[in-house]
């Protein structure tokens, strides 16, 4: 199993609320996803995970509230991510917003194009 550290998988794990998210419903079948992953790979010495939860949900109410600048932060965000993963984390994150995005069973256009911009931004085309 790849191992992050706390900030990077924090920020892995806001990446996958954001696609569970973008298309403006919360689906529980996406959050189960999410926690399976925090379950799997959140440890001991990072503390509790519910304040990171909150922190990570207020984050996301106010990037998706900066409505058309939207796509620039996003992309700044996986792009400063990019950075600071390796070739096997880019997978994992790739293949968690993929699960996330297939979890309720419904691909709307804006996670696929979500999805899309994780792969461009990811050189994971």
């Amino acid at each position: 199993m790849d191992t992050f550290d706390k900030k990077t998988l924090v920020k892995v794990i806001f990446c996958a609320a954001l696609m569970a998210s973008i298309d403006g419903e919360v689906d529980r079948r996406e959050w189960e996803v999410i926690h399976k992953f925090v379950k799997d790979r959140w440890r001991k010495e990072f503390g509790e995970f519910k304040a990171v939860q909150s922190q990570i949900i207020k984050d996301l109410k106010s990037l998706l509230a900066t409505g058309t600048h939207l796509n620039e932060k996003l992309d700044q965000l996986v792009s400063l991510l990019s950075k600071h993963l390796h070739a096997a984390q880019k997978r994992v994150l790739i293949r968690l917003v993929e699960e996330v995005m297939l979890a309720d069973g419904k691909m709307k256009s804006n996670e696929e194009a979500l999805f899309n911009r994780f792969l461009k931004v990811l050189d994971q085309r």
